[in-house]
């Protein structure tokens, strides 16, 4: 008798520990074959082109693409299981009754039902299609192609590419712009962030967003931080937390410290 057809995964994290945790829990599941394990979400885009796996296991944040970006750019999505740590992703996904989600740190029984669950609600692949594009629609916010600065006298609009860097200002940013000059942007920076595209913006401190163009050097810096040379003369320092993520966006896989 022949052995059962096995489910083929395709896993895409950029922690390094917790993918190689996911590979972990789903090779000691007998009906699961992981065919891919990547690191953001360009890689998983051309992976599930490769590979056509039969089922996403997907961190929702990752450098490139996040989760939602990569799930709007492919025509006939497979079954999709989100990891992630943020609750807020978590309680909102379970509002519109998305394809289910494990919240780190990861337990094998949670992820088992959560594959179960995948595949039940693909039992009407329209409906199912159909809840996925809500659930796109709701979490991806729309990138703006110019950023709204406030003047006296009107709202100047500014080409992203003359933005050098943002900080954070109060209940404002301060965009630093390329000719020198500087704007208030009514939004925190947070919500800035949400705006901007991430290919082509970067939060590297709680402060301080950067134009990944205008980046003219990056600099080892003390305690494990970096400092970012930019193309106006201005230096940003990179928060610890924040240089995975740099090293990233340039395919750096190792910096001298």
């Amino acid at each position: 008798m022949a052995a059962a057809k096995k489910i083929k995964v395709l896993i895409a994290e950029d922690d390094r520990p917790t993918r190689e945790y996911l590979e972990r829990l789903l090779k000691e599941m007998e009906d699961i074959e992981v065919v891919a394990s990547v690191s953001n979400g360009k890689e998983a885009y051309e992976a599930v082109k490769k590979y056509n796996p039969d089922l996403l296991v997907l961190d929702i944040e990752m450098p490139f693409l996040n989760a939602f970006e990569l799930l709007e750019r492919l025509d006939s999505p497979p079954p999709v299981v989100f990891v992630t740590a943020y609750d807020e992703y978590a309680v909102r996904a379970f509002e519109v009754n998305a394809i289910d989600y494990v919240l780190k740190p990861i337990q094998k029984e949670r992820l088992r039902m959560a594959i179960d669950k995948a595949f039940e609600r693909v039992s009407d692949i329209d409906e199912w299609r159909s809840d996925l594009r809500d659930l796109i629609e709701k979490f991806q916010p729309k990138k703006i192609v110019k950023l709204p600065i406030v003047t006296p006298t009107s709202l100047k609009l500014i080409p992203l590419d003359d933005v050098v860097w943002i900080e954070s200002s109060g209940d404002s940013s301060i965009a630093h712009l390329k000719n020198g000059d500087m704007g208030r942007v009514p939004k925190r920076i947070g919500e800035v962030e949400k705006m901007l595209p991430s290919s082509k913006f970067l939060r590297v401190h709680k402060s301080f967003m950067v134009n990944l163009v205008h980046i003219d050097e990056i600099v080892p810096w003390f305690n494990g931080e970096y400092l970012l040379k930019m193309s106006d003369g201005s230096e940003i320092v990179v928060a610890r937390r924040r240089v995975k993520a740099l090293k990233s966006r340039f395919g750096l896989t190792k910096m001298e410290e």
